[in-house]
C-alpha cells in the first residue's frame, strides 16, 4: 500500500494506491474495484503509482505522479492519458498540484525545480537558483529493473553521506556510497551486485540514506 485518499469533493470515493495499480471503494472500504486503462511506460497497463492527486473542483479529474510521467484522468480514473513527459533535465517527477484559482494551470515539483504547467500551452521552467534546501531521497527508476536502477538523493549541505541497499532481513546486500559528498544533486547506480560482485536475486529490497541527521529508507524490487 503507497498512499490511501478520499476525494475531497466526492466523499464517498476512496482511492488505495499500492504496486498493482489504484484502486477504488465506494462503500467505506467493503469492497475494490482495479480502475483499468492507467498508463505505464506509454502503454497500457497495471503501473507503479507515487501519488495521487485531486482537482479542487472537479472530482472526476486526478493527476496521478509515477516517477517520469505526470497522468491525467477526467472520468474518475477509469481511463489516464500523458500529461506531460519528464523534462530531459530532470527525469522523474515528485508531487504535482493544480493552482486552486486557476485549474488550468498545473504545478510539478522535481528535484531540479518546480514546472508550471499550461494546459493547451507552452510548458515554464522555474527553478530555484542555489542548493537544494533540505536533504531527499527519491524513488529509484526504474522500479522495478532488472540489470541497473538510478536512486536519486539531494544534500543542502555537505555531508557523510552512507547509502546502503539491504535485503528483507536488513542484511546489507551493496554499499553504495559511503564518503563525504557536497552539497547539491546526486545521484548513484545500483547494478543488482552484491559485494562481492555476485547477481542479487529477484525480490524486493530496501535502501537506506543516512546523511547528518537524515535517515530515509525506500522499497525497490529487482526482477531477474
Amino acid at each position: 500500500m503507497r498512499q490511501l485518499a478520499f476525494s475531497p469533493l466526492a466523499e464517498e470515493r476512496f482511492y488505495a494506491l499500492t504496486d498493482s495499480g489504484l484502486w477504488l471503494s465506494q462503500d467505506q472500504g467493503q469492497s475494490w474495484s482495479l480502475l483499468a486503462g492507467m498508463p505505464l511506460g506509454g502503454s497500457l497497463g497495471r503501473p507503479s503509482p507515487s501519488r495521487l492527486r485531486f482537482h479542487p473542483r472537479d472530482p472526476e479529474i486526478l493527476l496521478l505522479v509515477t516517477g517520469q510521467q505526470l497522468l491525467e484522468s477526467r472520468d474518475g480514473g477509469r481511463t489516464w492519458q500523458p500529461l506531460a513527459p519528464g523534462p530531459a533535465e530532470a527525469p522523474w517527477f515528485i508531487d504535482a498540484a493544480v493552482d486552486p484559482r486557476h485549474p488550468e494551470i498545473l504545478y510539478a515539483s522535481t528535484s531540479w525545480g518546480l514546472y508550471r504547467l499550461a494546459r493547451g500551452g507552452p510548458t515554464a521552467v522555474e527553478q530555484p537558483p542555489g542548493r537544494p534546501r533540505s536533504f531527499w531521497l527519491g524513488d529509484n527508476y526504474p522500479n522495478p529493473f532488472n540489470a541497473a536502477t538510478v536512486i536519486p538523493y539531494q544534500l543542502p549541505q555537505e555531508a557523510r553521506v552512507r547509502l546502503v541497499v539491504y535485503n528483507v532481513l536488513g542484511q546489507p546486500v551493496r554499499t553504495l556510497v559511503d564518503q563525504r559528498q557536497p552539497a547539491g544533486e546526486h545521484r548513484v547506480v545500483w547494478d543488482g551486485l552484491d559485494e562481492g560482485g555476485r547477481p542479487a536475486a529477484s525480490g524486493v529490497y530496501f535502501y537506506r540514506l543516512s546523511a547528518a541527521e537524515y535517515l530515509r529508507t525506500r522499497r525497490l524490487a529487482l526482477i531477474r
